[in-house]
Protein backbone atom coordinates (compact mmCIF):
# COMPACT_ATOMS: atom_id res chain seq x y z
CA UNK A 1 0.00 0.00 0.00
CA UNK A 2 1.43 3.46 -1.05
CA UNK A 3 1.97 6.35 1.52
CA UNK A 4 -0.37 8.65 -0.02
CA UNK A 5 -3.28 5.37 0.42
CA UNK A 6 -2.06 5.60 3.80
CA UNK A 7 -2.62 9.76 4.52
CA UNK A 8 -6.20 9.42 2.77
CA UNK A 9 -6.86 6.47 5.09
CA UNK A 10 -5.30 8.60 8.17
CA UNK A 11 -7.67 11.62 7.30
CA UNK A 12 -10.56 10.08 6.65
CA UNK A 13 -10.30 8.48 10.39
CA UNK A 14 -9.47 11.62 11.98
CA UNK A 15 -12.75 13.26 10.16
CA UNK A 16 -14.75 10.27 11.52
CA UNK A 17 -12.98 10.25 15.16
CA UNK A 18 -13.72 14.25 15.28
CA UNK A 19 -17.98 13.62 13.88
CA UNK A 20 -18.86 10.80 16.15
CA UNK A 21 -20.24 10.84 19.70
CA UNK A 22 -20.05 8.35 22.86
CA UNK A 23 -22.55 5.18 22.44
CA UNK A 24 -22.97 5.68 26.13
CA UNK A 25 -23.58 9.38 25.63
CA UNK A 26 -26.27 8.37 23.12
CA UNK A 27 -27.55 5.56 24.53
CA UNK A 28 -28.16 7.70 27.71
CA UNK A 29 -29.52 10.70 25.91
CA UNK A 30 -32.06 8.38 24.11
CA UNK A 31 -33.36 7.12 27.17
CA UNK A 32 -33.29 9.99 29.83
CA UNK A 33 -33.92 12.81 27.41
CA UNK A 34 -37.50 11.80 26.64
CA UNK A 35 -38.16 10.56 30.02
CA UNK A 36 -37.57 13.98 31.16
CA UNK A 37 -39.46 15.52 28.46
CA UNK A 38 -42.13 12.85 29.70
CA UNK A 39 -42.10 14.03 33.14
CA UNK A 40 -42.08 17.71 32.65
CA UNK A 41 -45.06 17.71 30.53
CA UNK A 42 -47.37 15.37 32.82
CA UNK A 43 -45.76 17.57 35.72
CA UNK A 44 -47.23 20.45 33.97
CA UNK A 45 -50.31 19.29 32.60
CA UNK A 46 -50.53 17.94 36.62
CA UNK A 47 -50.58 21.06 38.01
CA UNK A 48 -52.57 22.42 35.41
CA UNK A 49 -55.56 20.37 36.17
CA UNK A 50 -54.46 20.21 39.56
CA UNK A 51 -55.01 24.33 39.46
CA UNK A 52 -58.24 24.37 37.42
CA UNK A 53 -59.64 21.59 39.86
CA UNK A 54 -58.77 23.55 42.85
CA UNK A 55 -60.41 26.63 41.68
CA UNK A 56 -63.23 24.96 40.58
CA UNK A 57 -63.84 23.59 43.76
CA UNK A 58 -63.74 27.14 44.91
CA UNK A 59 -65.78 28.26 42.74
CA UNK A 60 -68.61 25.94 43.82
CA UNK A 61 -67.85 26.54 47.96
CA UNK A 62 -68.52 29.86 47.14
CA UNK A 63 -71.27 29.85 45.17
CA UNK A 64 -72.91 27.77 48.27
CA UNK A 65 -71.82 30.40 50.79
CA UNK A 66 -73.11 32.89 48.28
CA UNK A 67 -76.52 31.45 47.82
CA UNK A 68 -77.39 30.73 51.37
CA UNK A 69 -76.30 34.03 52.72
CA UNK A 70 -78.62 35.77 49.76
CA UNK A 71 -81.12 33.18 50.72
CA UNK A 72 -80.96 34.36 54.46
CA UNK A 73 -81.53 38.01 53.90
CA UNK A 74 -83.79 37.99 50.61
CA UNK A 75 -87.20 40.07 51.95
CA UNK A 76 -85.03 41.85 54.60
CA UNK A 77 -84.93 45.26 54.80
CA UNK A 78 -80.99 45.64 54.96
CA UNK A 79 -79.46 49.32 55.27
CA UNK A 80 -76.82 50.95 57.22
CA UNK A 81 -78.48 50.74 60.24
CA UNK A 82 -79.46 47.25 60.78
CA UNK A 83 -76.09 45.42 58.90
CA UNK A 84 -74.61 45.11 62.07
CA UNK A 85 -76.79 42.48 63.08
CA UNK A 86 -75.58 40.09 60.33
CA UNK A 87 -72.13 40.29 61.67
CA UNK A 88 -72.52 36.86 63.69
CA UNK A 89 -73.83 34.91 60.39
CA UNK A 90 -70.89 36.48 58.56
CA UNK A 91 -68.19 35.36 60.94
CA UNK A 92 -69.86 31.72 61.02
CA UNK A 93 -67.50 30.06 58.42
CA UNK A 94 -64.38 32.39 58.96
CA UNK A 95 -62.73 29.11 60.60
CA UNK A 96 -62.87 26.94 57.62
CA UNK A 97 -61.24 30.20 55.49
CA UNK A 98 -64.76 31.51 54.08
CA UNK A 99 -65.17 35.42 54.26
CA UNK A 100 -68.59 36.89 53.44
CA UNK A 101 -69.81 40.57 53.17
CA UNK A 102 -73.10 42.54 52.42
CA UNK A 103 -72.90 45.05 49.80
CA UNK A 104 -75.52 48.04 49.21
CA UNK A 105 -75.46 50.26 46.20
CA UNK A 106 -72.37 52.37 46.28
CA UNK A 107 -71.09 51.35 49.97
CA UNK A 108 -69.94 47.87 51.37
CA UNK A 109 -72.25 47.81 54.22
CA UNK A 110 -70.34 44.99 56.74
CA UNK A 111 -68.09 42.10 56.04
CA UNK A 112 -66.20 39.31 58.34
CA UNK A 113 -62.23 40.54 56.89
CA UNK A 114 -60.78 41.92 59.36
CA UNK A 115 -57.81 44.62 58.91
CA UNK A 116 -54.41 44.83 60.60
CA UNK A 117 -56.38 46.87 63.07
CA UNK A 118 -58.75 44.49 63.69
CA UNK A 119 -61.55 46.56 62.12
CA UNK A 120 -64.39 45.03 59.59
CA UNK A 121 -62.86 45.87 56.12
CA UNK A 122 -65.78 47.75 54.28
CA UNK A 123 -64.66 48.17 51.42
CA UNK A 124 -64.97 45.44 49.04
CA UNK A 125 -64.35 45.64 44.53
CA UNK A 126 -68.14 45.87 43.38
CA UNK A 127 -67.92 47.35 39.52
CA UNK A 128 -71.25 46.37 38.59
CA UNK A 129 -74.55 49.35 38.40
CA UNK A 130 -77.92 47.98 40.48
CA UNK A 131 -79.71 49.83 38.01
CA UNK A 132 -77.70 49.07 34.96
CA UNK A 133 -76.72 45.68 35.31
CA UNK A 134 -79.25 43.97 37.14
CA UNK A 135 -79.93 41.82 34.64
CA UNK A 136 -76.35 40.31 35.27
CA UNK A 137 -76.69 40.67 38.95
CA UNK A 138 -79.39 38.53 39.01
CA UNK A 139 -77.91 35.76 37.93
CA UNK A 140 -75.02 36.22 39.69
CA UNK A 141 -71.11 35.74 39.35
CA UNK A 142 -67.59 34.60 39.88
CA UNK A 143 -64.61 36.48 40.37
CA UNK A 144 -61.17 34.62 40.01
CA UNK A 145 -59.45 37.86 41.55
CA UNK A 146 -60.68 39.79 43.76
CA UNK A 147 -58.32 42.57 45.53
CA UNK A 148 -59.23 43.31 49.41
CA UNK A 149 -56.93 45.22 51.29
CA UNK A 150 -53.80 44.28 48.58
CA UNK A 151 -54.98 40.47 49.25
CA UNK A 152 -55.71 38.80 46.84
CA UNK A 153 -59.53 36.98 46.91
CA UNK A 154 -61.68 34.49 44.57
CA UNK A 155 -64.70 36.12 44.79
CA UNK A 156 -68.82 34.85 44.00
CA UNK A 157 -71.67 37.75 43.91
CA UNK A 158 -75.29 36.58 44.48
CA UNK A 159 -78.58 39.35 44.64
CA UNK A 160 -80.52 40.16 47.55
CA UNK A 161 -83.86 40.74 46.46
CA UNK A 162 -86.61 42.31 48.45
CA UNK A 163 -90.27 43.27 47.26
CA UNK A 164 -88.90 41.86 43.40
CA UNK A 165 -85.74 44.64 43.74
CA UNK A 166 -82.23 44.29 43.85
CA UNK A 167 -81.50 46.05 47.58
CA UNK A 168 -78.00 44.12 48.20
CA UNK A 169 -75.19 41.93 47.05
CA UNK A 170 -73.92 39.22 49.47
CA UNK A 171 -70.05 38.41 49.02
CA UNK A 172 -68.02 35.47 49.22
CA UNK A 173 -64.51 34.99 49.20
CA UNK A 174 -61.85 32.61 50.01
CA UNK A 175 -57.76 33.50 49.70
CA UNK A 176 -55.95 32.84 46.43
CA UNK A 177 -53.06 31.97 48.35
CA UNK A 178 -55.03 28.64 49.96
CA UNK A 179 -55.12 27.19 46.32
CA UNK A 180 -51.86 28.72 45.15
CA UNK A 181 -50.24 26.66 48.02
CA UNK A 182 -51.57 22.86 47.20
CA UNK A 183 -51.03 23.65 43.34
CA UNK A 184 -46.93 24.40 45.16
CA UNK A 185 -46.90 21.41 46.66
CA UNK A 186 -47.98 19.44 44.19
CA UNK A 187 -45.79 20.77 42.14
CA UNK A 188 -42.93 20.06 44.55
CA UNK A 189 -44.25 16.37 44.41
CA UNK A 190 -44.36 16.10 40.64
CA UNK A 191 -40.64 17.24 41.00
CA UNK A 192 -38.98 14.93 42.97
CA UNK A 193 -40.76 12.11 41.86
CA UNK A 194 -39.40 13.33 38.25
CA UNK A 195 -36.26 13.32 39.79
CA UNK A 196 -36.01 9.96 41.39
CA UNK A 197 -37.08 8.20 38.09
CA UNK A 198 -34.64 9.96 35.97
CA UNK A 199 -32.16 8.97 38.44
CA UNK A 200 -33.53 5.88 38.41
CA UNK A 201 -33.57 5.15 34.58
CA UNK A 202 -30.19 6.87 34.23
CA UNK A 203 -28.80 3.98 36.36
CA UNK A 204 -30.24 1.62 33.99
CA UNK A 205 -29.25 2.67 31.05
CA UNK A 206 -25.60 3.01 32.25
CA UNK A 207 -25.63 -0.53 33.42
CA UNK A 208 -27.24 -1.50 29.97
CA UNK A 209 -24.87 0.81 27.81
CA UNK A 210 -21.80 -0.83 28.74
CA UNK A 211 -22.75 -4.57 27.30
CA UNK A 212 -23.74 -2.70 24.31
CA UNK A 213 -20.72 -0.72 24.01
CA UNK A 214 -18.60 -3.50 24.65
CA UNK A 215 -20.17 -5.34 21.37
CA UNK A 216 -19.81 -1.60 19.55
CA UNK A 217 -16.09 -1.76 20.09
CA UNK A 218 -15.80 -5.51 18.76
CA UNK A 219 -17.46 -3.99 15.84
CA UNK A 220 -15.80 -0.84 15.39
CA UNK A 221 -11.94 -3.09 15.23
CA UNK A 222 -13.44 -5.45 12.72
CA UNK A 223 -14.66 -2.38 10.65
CA UNK A 224 -11.76 -0.41 11.32
CA UNK A 225 -9.30 -3.74 10.26
CA UNK A 226 -11.09 -3.65 7.23
CA UNK A 227 -10.49 0.07 6.44
CA UNK A 228 -6.87 -0.78 6.61
CA UNK A 229 -7.44 -3.20 3.94
CA UNK A 230 -6.39 -5.79 6.30
CA UNK A 231 -9.29 -8.99 4.98
CA UNK A 232 -7.40 -11.58 7.30
CA UNK A 233 -9.94 -13.59 9.96
CA UNK A 234 -10.29 -11.47 13.05
CA UNK A 235 -11.43 -13.14 16.63
CA UNK A 236 -14.84 -14.46 17.02
CA UNK A 237 -16.75 -12.72 19.61
CA UNK A 238 -20.97 -12.40 20.85
CA UNK A 239 -22.72 -10.19 22.40
CA UNK A 240 -26.07 -10.25 24.65
CA UNK A 241 -27.55 -8.45 22.27
CA UNK A 242 -29.23 -9.52 19.30
CA UNK A 243 -29.06 -6.60 16.89
CA UNK A 244 -25.71 -6.41 17.81
CA UNK A 245 -24.75 -10.04 18.04
CA UNK A 246 -26.06 -9.58 14.28
CA UNK A 247 -23.76 -6.87 12.89
CA UNK A 248 -20.79 -8.91 14.35
CA UNK A 249 -21.92 -11.80 12.65
CA UNK A 250 -22.59 -9.46 9.70
CA UNK A 251 -19.19 -7.64 9.77
CA UNK A 252 -17.40 -11.02 9.84
CA UNK A 253 -19.23 -12.58 6.75
CA UNK A 254 -18.83 -8.73 4.77
CA UNK A 255 -14.89 -9.82 6.03
CA UNK A 256 -14.78 -12.99 3.96
CA UNK A 257 -16.97 -11.62 1.41
CA UNK A 258 -14.66 -9.04 0.99
CA UNK A 259 -11.96 -11.30 1.01
CA UNK A 260 -12.76 -13.49 -1.81
CA UNK A 261 -14.13 -10.49 -3.75
CA UNK A 262 -11.44 -8.68 -3.67
CA UNK A 263 -9.21 -11.30 -4.72
CA UNK A 264 -11.03 -11.88 -7.67
CA UNK A 265 -11.16 -7.79 -9.01
CA UNK A 266 -7.20 -8.56 -8.84
CA UNK A 267 -7.79 -11.15 -11.98
CA UNK A 268 -10.30 -9.67 -13.58
CA UNK A 269 -9.35 -5.64 -13.69
CA UNK A 270 -6.12 -7.26 -15.35
CA UNK A 271 -8.17 -8.97 -18.17
CA UNK A 272 -10.59 -5.84 -18.25
CA UNK A 273 -7.87 -3.76 -18.88
CA UNK A 274 -6.81 -5.88 -21.65
CA UNK A 275 -10.34 -6.07 -23.00
CA UNK A 276 -11.26 -2.74 -23.14
CA UNK A 277 -8.01 -1.93 -25.00
CA UNK A 278 -8.89 -3.70 -27.99
CA UNK A 279 -12.88 -3.09 -27.58
CA UNK A 280 -11.25 0.67 -28.06
CA UNK A 281 -9.26 0.09 -31.07
CA UNK A 282 -12.11 -1.83 -32.54
CA UNK A 283 -14.64 1.29 -31.74
CA UNK A 284 -12.07 3.96 -33.24
CA UNK A 285 -12.38 1.54 -36.29
CA UNK A 286 -15.42 1.61 -35.98
CA UNK A 287 -16.11 5.37 -35.93
CA UNK A 288 -13.61 5.83 -39.52
CA UNK A 289 -15.53 3.35 -41.51
CA UNK A 290 -18.92 4.64 -40.15
CA UNK A 291 -17.88 8.30 -41.09
CA UNK A 292 -16.68 7.01 -44.39
CA UNK A 293 -20.78 5.80 -44.88
CA UNK A 294 -22.02 8.77 -43.58
CA UNK A 295 -20.02 11.02 -46.05
CA UNK A 296 -21.06 8.43 -48.77
CA UNK A 297 -25.35 8.53 -47.41
CA UNK A 298 -24.54 12.32 -47.07
CA UNK A 299 -23.44 12.77 -51.22
CA UNK A 300 -26.59 10.29 -51.78
CA UNK A 301 -29.25 12.44 -49.62
CA UNK A 302 -28.09 15.62 -51.52
CA UNK A 303 -28.56 13.62 -55.06
CA UNK A 304 -31.42 11.93 -53.45
CA UNK A 305 -32.95 15.53 -52.21
CA UNK A 306 -31.61 17.33 -55.80
CA UNK A 307 -34.09 14.41 -57.44
CA UNK A 308 -36.58 14.87 -55.37
CA UNK A 309 -37.06 18.72 -55.77
CA UNK A 310 -36.59 17.67 -59.42
CA UNK A 311 -39.15 15.38 -59.65
CA UNK A 312 -41.04 17.52 -57.55
CA UNK A 313 -41.10 20.09 -60.32
CA UNK A 314 -41.65 18.38 -63.12
CA UNK A 315 -45.05 17.03 -60.90
CA UNK A 316 -45.69 20.86 -60.76
CA UNK A 317 -45.40 20.96 -64.46
CA UNK A 318 -47.70 17.86 -64.94
CA UNK A 319 -50.41 19.67 -62.56
CA UNK A 320 -50.56 22.76 -64.59
CA UNK A 321 -50.20 20.92 -67.93
CA UNK A 322 -53.21 18.77 -66.66
CA UNK A 323 -54.84 21.88 -65.67
CA UNK A 324 -54.28 23.55 -69.11
CA UNK A 325 -55.56 20.09 -70.82
CA UNK A 326 -58.92 20.11 -68.73
CA UNK A 327 -59.31 23.38 -69.55
CA UNK A 328 -58.76 22.97 -73.64
CA UNK A 329 -60.74 19.88 -72.82
CA UNK A 330 -63.65 22.06 -71.27
CA UNK A 331 -63.51 24.23 -74.41
CA UNK A 332 -63.51 21.84 -76.72
CA UNK A 333 -66.67 20.76 -75.07
CA UNK A 334 -68.42 23.70 -74.60
CA UNK A 335 -67.47 24.80 -78.52
CA UNK A 336 -68.71 21.31 -79.47
CA UNK A 337 -72.31 22.19 -77.98
CA UNK A 338 -71.86 25.41 -79.60
CA UNK A 339 -71.33 23.82 -82.86
CA UNK A 340 -74.38 21.65 -82.43
CA UNK A 341 -76.45 24.53 -81.01
CA UNK A 342 -75.09 26.81 -84.06
CA UNK A 343 -75.89 24.18 -86.95
CA UNK A 344 -79.58 23.96 -84.96
CA UNK A 345 -79.66 27.63 -85.04
CA UNK A 346 -78.30 27.92 -88.85
CA UNK A 347 -81.15 24.77 -90.09
CA UNK A 348 -83.59 26.82 -88.32
CA UNK A 349 -82.96 30.47 -89.72
CA UNK A 350 -82.38 28.75 -93.21
CA UNK A 351 -85.58 27.50 -92.77
CA UNK A 352 -87.22 30.52 -91.21
CA UNK A 353 -85.65 32.58 -94.59
CA UNK A 354 -86.77 29.49 -96.56
CA UNK A 355 -90.42 30.50 -95.43
CA UNK A 356 -90.10 34.07 -95.34
CA UNK A 357 -88.86 33.94 -98.52
CA UNK A 358 -92.28 32.25 -99.47
CA UNK A 359 -94.43 34.70 -97.54
CA UNK A 360 -92.63 37.88 -99.03
CA UNK A 361 -93.94 36.26 -102.25
CA UNK A 362 -97.62 36.15 -101.04
CA UNK A 363 -96.86 39.41 -99.82
CA UNK A 364 -95.88 40.87 -103.65
CA UNK A 365 -98.64 39.30 -104.56
CA UNK A 366 -100.89 40.43 -102.08
CA UNK A 367 -99.91 43.57 -102.50
CA UNK A 368 -100.22 43.35 -106.69
CA UNK A 369 -103.75 42.12 -105.73
CA UNK A 370 -104.42 45.66 -103.85
CA UNK A 371 -102.72 47.66 -106.48
CA UNK A 372 -105.35 46.54 -108.97
CA UNK A 373 -107.89 46.81 -106.69
CA UNK A 374 -106.93 50.11 -105.75
CA UNK A 375 -106.58 51.42 -109.83
CA UNK A 376 -110.60 50.10 -110.31
CA UNK A 377 -111.38 51.23 -107.67
CA UNK A 378 -110.08 54.94 -108.80
CA UNK A 379 -111.75 53.78 -112.17
CA UNK A 380 -115.27 53.25 -110.48
CA UNK A 381 -114.54 56.32 -108.77
CA UNK A 382 -114.03 58.33 -112.10
CA UNK A 383 -117.16 57.19 -113.08
CA UNK A 384 -118.93 58.11 -109.96
CA UNK A 385 -117.71 61.72 -110.51
CA UNK A 386 -119.17 61.77 -114.39
CA UNK A 387 -122.57 60.74 -113.09
CA UNK A 388 -121.88 63.40 -109.98
CA UNK A 389 -121.33 65.59 -113.14
CA UNK A 390 -124.53 64.47 -114.97
CA UNK A 391 -126.68 64.94 -111.36
CA UNK A 392 -125.10 68.59 -111.36
CA UNK A 393 -126.67 69.09 -114.81
CA UNK A 394 -129.54 67.84 -114.20
CA UNK A 395 -129.64 70.04 -110.97
CA UNK A 396 -128.98 72.87 -113.10
CA UNK A 397 -131.34 72.34 -115.56
CA UNK A 398 -134.30 71.40 -112.79
CA UNK A 399 -133.34 75.08 -111.15
CA UNK A 400 -133.98 76.87 -114.07
CA UNK A 401 -137.60 74.88 -114.76
CA UNK A 402 -138.43 75.25 -111.43
CA UNK A 403 -137.49 79.24 -111.80
CA UNK A 404 -139.59 79.01 -115.15
CA UNK A 405 -142.69 77.81 -113.52
CA UNK A 406 -142.32 79.90 -110.69
CA UNK A 407 -142.36 82.71 -113.55
CA UNK A 408 -145.54 81.21 -115.34
CA UNK A 409 -147.12 81.00 -111.95
CA UNK A 410 -146.71 84.29 -111.08
CA UNK A 411 -148.18 85.03 -114.50
CA UNK A 412 -150.98 82.81 -113.56
CA UNK A 413 -151.76 84.60 -110.78
CA UNK A 414 -154.30 83.28 -108.24
CA UNK A 415 -154.78 79.98 -110.31
CA UNK A 416 -150.79 79.28 -110.64
CA UNK A 417 -150.58 79.25 -106.81
CA UNK A 418 -150.39 75.51 -106.63
CA UNK A 419 -147.86 75.61 -109.18
CA UNK A 420 -145.79 77.82 -107.62
CA UNK A 421 -145.58 75.62 -104.45
CA UNK A 422 -144.89 72.54 -106.77
CA UNK A 423 -141.98 74.97 -108.55
CA UNK A 424 -140.25 76.03 -104.88
CA UNK A 425 -140.17 72.47 -103.66
CA UNK A 426 -138.66 71.87 -106.92
CA UNK A 427 -135.97 74.34 -106.69
CA UNK A 428 -135.59 73.62 -102.85
CA UNK A 429 -135.21 70.09 -104.30
CA UNK A 430 -132.90 70.74 -106.93
CA UNK A 431 -130.64 73.13 -104.52
CA UNK A 432 -130.24 69.76 -102.18
CA UNK A 433 -129.23 67.88 -104.74
CA UNK A 434 -126.82 69.96 -106.18
CA UNK A 435 -125.29 70.37 -102.61
CA UNK A 436 -125.48 66.53 -102.24
CA UNK A 437 -123.75 65.69 -105.54
CA UNK A 438 -121.16 68.68 -104.93
CA UNK A 439 -120.20 66.42 -101.46
CA UNK A 440 -120.42 63.04 -103.52
CA UNK A 441 -117.92 65.34 -105.91
CA UNK A 442 -115.26 66.02 -103.02
CA UNK A 443 -115.49 63.14 -101.32
CA UNK A 444 -114.57 61.50 -104.83
CA UNK A 445 -112.00 64.03 -105.35
CA UNK A 446 -110.62 63.12 -102.32
CA UNK A 447 -110.56 59.30 -102.23
CA UNK A 448 -108.92 59.69 -105.72
CA UNK A 449 -106.29 61.57 -103.98
CA UNK A 450 -105.59 59.34 -101.42
CA UNK A 451 -105.83 56.24 -103.73
CA UNK A 452 -103.41 58.04 -106.01
CA UNK A 453 -101.09 57.76 -102.82
CA UNK A 454 -101.86 54.29 -101.86
CA UNK A 455 -100.69 53.58 -105.35
CA UNK A 456 -97.66 55.46 -104.78
CA UNK A 457 -97.11 53.46 -101.61
CA UNK A 458 -98.33 49.64 -102.76
CA UNK A 459 -95.84 50.16 -105.67
CA UNK A 460 -92.74 51.15 -103.25
CA UNK A 461 -93.89 48.36 -101.17
CA UNK A 462 -94.04 46.08 -104.03
CA UNK A 463 -90.58 47.54 -104.77
CA UNK A 464 -88.97 47.00 -101.32
CA UNK A 465 -90.71 43.34 -101.09
CA UNK A 466 -88.83 42.69 -104.46
CA UNK A 467 -85.95 43.72 -103.34
CA UNK A 468 -86.11 42.32 -100.10
CA UNK A 469 -86.91 38.84 -101.81
CA UNK A 470 -83.43 39.23 -103.26
CA UNK A 471 -81.67 40.08 -100.36
CA UNK A 472 -83.75 37.03 -99.05
CA UNK A 473 -82.41 34.75 -101.84
CA UNK A 474 -78.85 36.01 -101.03
CA UNK A 475 -78.51 35.53 -97.52
CA UNK A 476 -80.46 31.93 -98.37
CA UNK A 477 -77.33 31.38 -100.85
CA UNK A 478 -74.80 32.14 -97.71
CA UNK A 479 -76.96 30.12 -95.09
CA UNK A 480 -75.97 27.25 -97.08
CA UNK A 481 -72.59 27.93 -97.75
CA UNK A 482 -72.07 28.85 -93.71
CA UNK A 483 -73.99 25.39 -92.75
CA UNK A 484 -71.37 23.60 -94.66
CA UNK A 485 -68.56 25.38 -93.38
CA UNK A 486 -69.90 24.88 -89.87
CA UNK A 487 -70.32 21.52 -90.77
CA UNK A 488 -67.11 20.86 -91.65
CA UNK A 489 -65.96 22.77 -88.39
CA UNK A 490 -67.39 20.25 -86.34
CA UNK A 491 -66.19 17.56 -87.66
CA UNK A 492 -62.56 19.26 -87.29
CA UNK A 493 -63.87 19.42 -83.59
CA UNK A 494 -64.80 16.40 -83.40
CA UNK A 495 -61.22 15.30 -84.13
CA UNK A 496 -59.50 17.89 -81.62
CA UNK A 497 -62.06 16.60 -78.59
CA UNK A 498 -60.83 12.78 -79.82
CA UNK A 499 -57.54 13.90 -79.80
CA UNK A 500 -57.75 15.96 -76.65
CA UNK A 501 -59.30 12.55 -74.61
CA UNK A 502 -56.29 10.60 -76.37
CA UNK A 503 -53.64 13.48 -74.55
CA UNK A 504 -55.71 13.19 -71.11
CA UNK A 505 -55.08 9.70 -71.13
CA UNK A 506 -51.92 9.85 -71.72
CA UNK A 507 -51.34 12.64 -69.46
CA UNK A 508 -53.06 10.37 -66.61
CA UNK A 509 -50.51 7.84 -67.51
CA UNK A 510 -47.85 10.39 -67.04
CA UNK A 511 -48.72 11.88 -63.89
CA UNK A 512 -48.88 8.36 -62.05
CA UNK A 513 -45.15 7.71 -63.28
CA UNK A 514 -44.53 11.08 -62.19
CA UNK A 515 -46.20 10.42 -58.67
CA UNK A 516 -44.86 6.67 -57.98
CA UNK A 517 -41.27 8.17 -59.26
CA UNK A 518 -41.55 11.25 -56.48
CA UNK A 519 -43.16 8.75 -53.74
CA UNK A 520 -39.70 6.74 -54.18
CA UNK A 521 -37.57 9.43 -54.80
CA UNK A 522 -39.45 11.08 -51.00
CA UNK A 523 -39.11 7.69 -49.70
CA UNK A 524 -35.20 7.24 -50.90
CA UNK A 525 -34.57 10.74 -49.50
CA UNK A 526 -36.20 9.66 -46.17
CA UNK A 527 -34.53 6.97 -45.97
CA UNK A 528 -31.09 8.32 -46.65
CA UNK A 529 -31.55 11.00 -44.36
CA UNK A 530 -32.61 7.85 -41.52
CA UNK A 531 -29.74 5.96 -42.63
CA UNK A 532 -27.63 8.75 -42.04
CA UNK A 533 -29.20 10.08 -38.53
CA UNK A 534 -28.90 6.38 -37.55
CA UNK A 535 -25.38 5.88 -38.37
CA UNK A 536 -24.85 9.56 -36.75
CA UNK A 537 -26.51 8.06 -33.61
CA UNK A 538 -23.70 4.58 -34.14
CA UNK A 539 -21.00 7.38 -34.91
CA UNK A 540 -22.03 8.87 -31.56
CA UNK A 541 -22.57 5.94 -29.40
CA UNK A 542 -18.84 4.43 -30.84
CA UNK A 543 -17.32 7.30 -29.83
CA UNK A 544 -19.52 7.35 -26.54
CA UNK A 545 -18.43 3.94 -26.06
CA UNK A 546 -14.61 4.08 -27.03
CA UNK A 547 -14.80 7.27 -24.45
CA UNK A 548 -16.80 4.91 -21.73
CA UNK A 549 -13.79 2.09 -22.46
CA UNK A 550 -11.02 4.80 -21.82
CA UNK A 551 -12.97 5.59 -18.49
CA UNK A 552 -13.03 2.17 -18.05
CA UNK A 553 -9.27 1.45 -18.82
CA UNK A 554 -9.06 4.02 -16.37
CA UNK A 555 -11.31 2.89 -14.16
CA UNK A 556 -9.74 -0.61 -14.20
CA UNK A 557 -6.36 0.72 -13.24
CA UNK A 558 -7.77 2.76 -10.30
CA UNK A 559 -9.46 -0.67 -9.65
CA UNK A 560 -5.86 -2.46 -9.63
CA UNK A 561 -4.63 0.07 -7.66
CA UNK A 562 -7.14 -0.05 -5.10
CA UNK A 563 -7.40 -3.68 -4.68
CA UNK A 564 -3.46 -3.41 -3.93
CA UNK A 565 -5.05 -1.98 -0.69
CA UNK A 566 -6.31 -4.78 0.74
CA UNK A 567 -3.89 -8.04 1.88
CA UNK A 568 -5.80 -11.60 1.29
Amino acid sequence: MGKTEEKKVKEKKTKVKKAKRSVSAVIIMISVIPLILSILILSAISVYNTKSSLEEEVENRLYVVASNLSSYCNGQDINGGNVSSYADFLDSLKDRGMEMALILENMTAISSIRNENDFRVKEIEFEKDFAKDEAEIREGFFDEEVTIEGIKYYGYYMPIITDDEVIAVAFAGELQSNVSSEVTSSMVSSGIFGVVVAVVFTAVALVCSRGIVKSVKVVDKRVNELSKGNLRAQEDSRSGVKELNDLIGASKIMQENLSDTIGKVKVVSTDLSISISEVAALTTSSAGKAKQITTAMDELSLASGGMAENVQNINVQMVEIDTCINDISDSVERLYENSDNLVRSNNQAKDNITEMLADSKKSVEAVNDILNQIRETNQAITEINNAVGLILSISEQTELLSLNASIEAARAGEHGRGFAVVAGEIGSLSAQSAEGAEMIKNIAETIIEKSAHSVELAEDIAYIITKEQESISETQKKYVELSENIEQSVERIKDIAQKTDNLNIYKEKVLDNVQDLSAISEENYASNEEVCANINEIISEVEDVRDNCEKMNKLAQDLEESSEYFRV
